[in-house]
């Protein structure tokens, strides 16, 4: 398998190689996980690199089998229950975690403008925590009306509310000391992932598309300067059912609770950083999209294939689906070479942080190429 670009995202041959004639043989190196791995080197800016270079287990060790855990992250499991039975240390199936969901990141951001967008989207965020109740965020997401994809997702963090004891109240208001959540936050997230949609829906030639929400006021002025959006507003307090046009992320929201740990009872388990919680949903989001039936009962009696997923019901071809995530299969996405809002890119770099907490996470430098 030799490499089809330059690893250095300054170099003319990392957008645009020149046939096989851009790099050379640079030697081989031997190691204990992969045995002889062969080194090339760009003729252009001189940086070397190896076949390991553009593999998800880049500087990796110890090969893990992926499969396991994102079918045990898509049953409400642990990371702690992941390395019990994978037999592997905590660290290890966090950082499996964080290299899946880049890769999940990389294959929605490369199918996100294959959609045709005919359907309407519906918006909402549903409401979380991670470190403690003391640090409630809100998961804002973009789902298709009818197919219930997935097509944006984004993060806001809130100031704790309700009932408190003085004792909480009171160390409410020390850790606020350190730092206090924007109050427009929701806002900033929404506009954050509308615009990126908004300039999809362009380049397809579509000028109007219907959003629906629910009368939360932070909602009016994410879409206010996005003309491509018609914007509806709705009761929260309708009956959920089929027949509201909020159902699809009133679904999601309810399947998010139900299958990832990070929202199951908080007295159990919940997430311990909020880099980490996003990065589990963005492997959720790629089972949800790509690999998780859109109905239980087949679409077409007389098709061939017994199921459809949800991003085939928002109208990409399940061959292309099939064709890309085979291509990809055990490979790296670069950064540079994807399309991302500023909510996706932060999840990527892993950014988030609570307010006035220091992150203290290691992000390696590779993953900025």
């Amino acid at each position: 398998m030799f490499p089809e670009h330059c690893p250095n995202p300054e170099c003319q041959n990392f957008n645009d190689p020149e046939e096989s004639s851009w790099f050379r043989p640079y030697g081989t190196y031997e190691t204990a996980a992969y045995g002889v791995i062969p080194r090339y080197k760009c003729r252009r800016c001189g940086r070397t690199f190896s076949r390991q270079t553009f593999s998800l287990d880049y500087y990796v060790k110890k090969p893990v089998d992926y499969t396991p855990i994102m079918n045990a992250l898509k049953t409400a499991s642990g990371n702690r229950d992941i390395a019990r039975e994978l037999h592997v240390r905590n660290e290890l199936v966090q950082n499996r975690i964080e290299r899946l969901s880049r890769w999940a990141q990389g294959i929605h951001n490369t199918l996100l403008p294959l959609i045709p967008f005919y359907e309407d989207l519906v918006a909402d965020g549903f409401e979380t925590f991670s470190e403690s109740q003391y640090y409630p965020c809100h998961i804002n997401l973009f789902c298709g009306r009818d197919s219930q994809f997935i097509y944006g997702s984004g993060l806001s963090f809130l100031r704790r509310k309700g009932r408190m004891t003085p004792a909480q109240e009171e160390k409410k208001l020390e850790l606020e000391k350190k730092g206090i959540a924007d109050p427009g936050d929701i806002r900033r997230s929404m506009k954050a992932v509308a615009t990126h949609l908004s300039k999809l829906i362009r380049d397809k030639g579509i000028d109007l598309i219907e959003i629906w929400t629910d009368k939360h006021q932070s909602y009016p002025g994410a879409f206010r300067n996005l003309p491509v959006f018609h914007h509806n507003r709705i009761s929260s307090k309708r009956a959920r059912t089929f027949d509201n046009p909020l159902f699809s992320v009133n679904y999601c929201d309810r399947q998010s609770r139900k299958d990832l740990s990070d929202h199951v009872r908080e007295t159990v388990q919940f997430a311990r950083h909020p880099s980490c919680m996003m990065c589990r949903f963005a492997v959720y989001r790629h089972h949800h999209n790509l690999l998780k039936p859109f109905r239980i009962k087949p679409h077409n009696e007389n098709s061939l294939e017994p199921y459809w997923t949800h991003a085939e019901a928002a109208g990409i071809p399940g061959s292309v689906i099939k064709a890309l995530i085979e291509k990809m299969e055990g490979k790296r996405f670069f950064l540079h070479k994807l399309d991302m809002d500023g909510e996706e890119r932060k999840t990527w770099l892993q950014e988030w942080t609570n307010p006035g907490v220091v992150s203290g996470r290691y992000v390696p430098k590779y993953i900025r190429e």
